[in-house]
């Protein structure tokens, strides 16, 4: 979280109030989108400096630094299943869920030619919030040592509370 320094902004006509998230011209309120706001607030924290690209980013949108660093993971591994799944899985937690379906077209792609572990395939799934098709998935691995990972991975935190999660690990 950020720390707030000062309370309230102000530049030519305008009054930034971080309390109230608001941004004034002339006592009127100029309705902002929540990160265009949080963008003017970072920039106005910084008055006087140079600020990074990338810095922004990593602040504002933190979910386009990890799909930048996850799309070249996967261009490095040339299409290697695990960050192609972690990618897809980022795209379907940021609400990108057309890009995160695209990717996981892919991977049904591999997985019917025997290249992807159904694990990878459940990942997804579990990102775009589909607890039947994450289970279904996973219980294709039941048995196998790697369902263990399922334990820890805190992709599959949402599906803690169902009976089936623990049903799939070995006593």
């Amino acid at each position: 979280m950020r720390k707030e320094s000062k309370r309230l902004y102000e530049f030519n006509e305008f009054r930034l109030n971080v309390a109230e998230r608001l941004l004034q011209r002339h006592g009127r309120d100029v309705p902002l989108p929540p990160k265009v706001f949080d963008l003017l607030l970072a920039l106005m924290e910084r008055h006087g400096q140079v600020v990074a690209k990338d810095q922004l980013l990593s602040e504002i949108w933190p979910d386009t630094a990890a799909i930048a660093a996850l799309q070249k993971a996967e261009q490095l591994s040339k299409g290697g299943s695990a960050p192609m799944s972690a990618l897809a899985h980022v795209y379907a937690v940021a609400g990108r869920r057309a890009e995160a379906e695209q990717v996981l077209s892919r991977l049904l792609r591999l997985h019917e030619q025997k290249l992807v572990s159904p694990l990878y395939v459940a990942v997804v799934y579990a990102g775009l919030g589909d607890r039947e098709q994450t289970f279904g998935w996973l219980e294709k691995i039941r048995g196998q040592r790697i369902v263990t990972l399922i334990r820890t991975d805190p992709r599959f935190d949402p599906l803690r509370d169902d009976p089936r999660f623990d049903a799939l690990l070995p006593r």
